[in-house]
Formats: C-alpha cells, structure tokens, sequence
C-alpha cells in the first residue's frame, strides 16, 4: 500500500468535503483560477505549438476551463 493509501485523502468523503469547502481553506482560490485563466488564454491558447505540462497536483479544476 502507498503511503497516499493510507491517508485520508484517499477516503472519497474526506476529499469532497475539502474541495466542497475549497474556497474557506485557500481565500483567494477564485481570483488565482480566473487569473490562471486568463494568462492561458492570453500567452498560450494563441500560440498552436504550446505545451502545457500538467503536473497532476490538483484535483482536475482547469481541465474543462481549457479550450482544445
């Protein structure tokens, strides 16, 4: 077993309840994604040979806000 395994962030409940809660734990979790956004949108999205490296620390947030 992982060491992830064996913590709480595995357990379905512990981790929906933090992302639920999200915004009470990071305060300025709105602004950071819609300026996150933002730069996407402005220096990448028009650039069709950029990459983009998702390091898989998240929870998936941006994925549906990026335009193929």
């Amino acid at each position: 077993m992982t060491q992830f395994e064996n913590s709480r962030w595995a357990e379905s409940d512990f981790s929906q309840n933090y992302r639920d809660a999200a915004n009470v734990f990071l305060p300025f979790r709105r602004q950071f994604i819609e300026i996150t956004i933002s730069f996407f949108e402005h220096y990448i999205s028009q650039n069709s040979n950029a990459k983009v490296l998702d390091l898989g620390c998240g929870d998936g947030l941006f994925i549906p806000a990026i335009p193929e």
